[in-house]
Order: C-alpha cells, then sequence, then structure tokens
C-alpha cells in the first residue's frame, strides 16, 4: 500500500540528486579537478545511501578538505571508491590496498617516523593517539605531510594540537556533530 508514496519519494530523492550533481558539475567541467570529484562523490553517495542533511554536511566538509590535500594522482581511485563503498564507512577508501593504489614512499616515511615518534612518546609517559600515524594520511600530498612530520618532530605534548591547528589551517573548523 505505500507503492506509490515510497516511488514518489525515491524519485524526489533521485531528481534532487540530479540536480545538485549537475549544479556542481557544470558542463565541460574538469573532471579531473579533485574539488569537483569530491562534490560528485558525496553527491553520488547521498543519493546511493539516502542520508540526512547532517551526514551530507560532513561528506561535503570531509571530502572537500581532503581534495584540498589529496594526491592528484590518486583522486580518481579515492573519490570513487567513496562514491560506491558501503553506506556506513569510508575510511577504507583511503588506504592503499582498498583503493587500488601503492602508498607513496613520502607517506611511507612518514608513517615509520611517527610510529617511531608514538613509541618514544609512550616511552617517556606522553603518548600522542596514534590516529596521526595511520593510513588515511597516505594520500597527503608531500606539503602536507612535511607539515605533519613537523608536527611529529616536536614536543610529544603538542602533536596532537599541532596537528589540529594544522588541519584548522587548511579546511576551516571540523563542524560540530
Amino acid at each position: 500500500m505505500h507503492g506509490p508514496k515510497v516511488l514518489s519519494m525515491v524519485v524526489s530523492i533521485a531528481l534532487t540528486a540530479l540536480f545538485f550533481v549537475a549544479a556542481c558539475a557544470p558542463p565541460g567541467a574538469d573532471r579531473s579537478d579533485p574539488e569537483l570529484q569530491a562534490r560528485d562523490a558525496c553527491a553520488a553517495r547521498a543519493t546511493r545511501c539516502m542520508t540526512t542533511p547532517e551526514l551530507d554536511a560532513e561528506c561535503t566538509f570531509r571530502m572537500s578538505c581532503t581534495a584540498k590535500f589529496i594526491r592528484r594522482e590518486l583522486a580518481d581511485a579515492v573519490f570513487s571508491c567513496f562514491a560506491d563503498d558501503v553506506c556506513d564507512s569510508s575510511d577504507g577508501c583511503f588506504l592503499p590496498d582498498r583503493a587500488g593504489f601503492e602508498a607513496p614512499p613520502a607517506w611511507l616515511a612518514y608513517e615509520s617516523a611517527c610510529l617511531a615518534r608514538l613509541r618514544a612518546c609512550r616511552s617517556e609517559g606522553a603518548p600522542f593517539e596514534n590516529d596521526v600515524c595511520q593510513q588515511p594520511f597516505a594520500v597527503a600530498n608531500d606539503a602536507l605531510l612535511a607539515e605533519m612530520r613537523a608536527c611529529v618532530d616536536g614536543p610529544c605534548g603538542e602533536v596532537i594540537n599541532c596537528h589540529t591547528a594544522t588541519f584548522t589551517e587548511l579546511c576551516g573548523p571540523i563542524p560540530a556533530r
């Protein structure tokens, strides 16, 4: 008995998504632009996953931020994975094995230095959260990795604050949930 209502809702969502994608991707737009790929990925995910406005805003913030520092050669793999991935998590799309790219040498150097610094800070009794050493940052360009490395090389108690400041400067404040 809900058939016409459900169909109407699905058509409405699809038309809204098509309008959103058309507005974000003007004819002749450079499809290799990471910012455009980020918006397209969020629009595709919103349609496929029937997300809420809050989740759409989080997606837009997160992907727009990623577009500012992603290695251009990885943008297609990461944003395609994100648009097509499961609805409950996208973190796997930033992992080399999952998105189908090789971890860049600059990332491998950063990861090794970060994990060594984390061990040293733990032995000093001042560990920082290890998420700053994790693979989602494998997509980061060399400039961001250098800034992140400077944070990791600083005092143990300042690593997280430094990382937060770096990303706030790059992307703006993280929206409240």
